[in-house]
């Protein structure tokens, strides 16, 4: 009997630590990689971030869990507004028959007015010309690359 109890109870309690472990696999991306992760509810025009996008556009966190889409869309860089309205109502007409998100745009720090590089990528729900939600992730690319280095193994040093 303690067997069969035992495995019920565990398979009761996988879904706990799944979402433990996926909640600690959120807080590395964000804490090295500088993720920030999102959720659009397309019908309500509303969006959900996590703090660091804030940061990320240089804008206060919100005090409210959802904020309207237009706030973040307004520190595109003016020149790329336009394309990057016209790929999102592609994306959401499903033109290029995909269900991934993907977007590099140009934005404006709201606190440096710094012009930095900011890159999307989700997964889109919802019928072609239908779409209901985007989950995704995003990250500033703008200094990826550009002298960054690794510091030495032990095995190197």
């Amino acid at each position: 009997e303690f067997l069969p109890d035992l495995q019920n109870t565990l398979f009761e309690l996988a879904p706990l630590g799944v979402r433990i472990a996926g909640a600690a696999r959120g807080r590395l991306a964000i804490k090295y990689l500088g993720l920030a992760f999102f959720e659009t509810d397309l019908q309500r025009d509303v969006v959900k971030l996590t703090p660091n996008a804030f940061a990320m556009f240089g804008l206060p966190v919100a005090d409210s869990e959802e904020i309207p889409r237009h706030v973040f869309w307004s520190c595109y860089h003016p020149e790329d507004r336009a394309f990057a309205a016209e790929r999102f109502a592609s994306d959401l007409r499903r033109d290029l028959e995909r269900d991934t998100y993907c977007e590099r745009v140009r934005i404006i720090h709201q606190q440096s007015g710094e012009t930095r590089i900011v890159e999307f990528i989700g997964q889109m729900f919802g019928p072609r010309g239908q779409r209901t939600h985007i989950i995704g992730m995003l990250r500033d690319v703008t200094d990826l690359g550009a002298g960054t280095t690794l510091p030495p193994t032990e095995s190197a040093a």
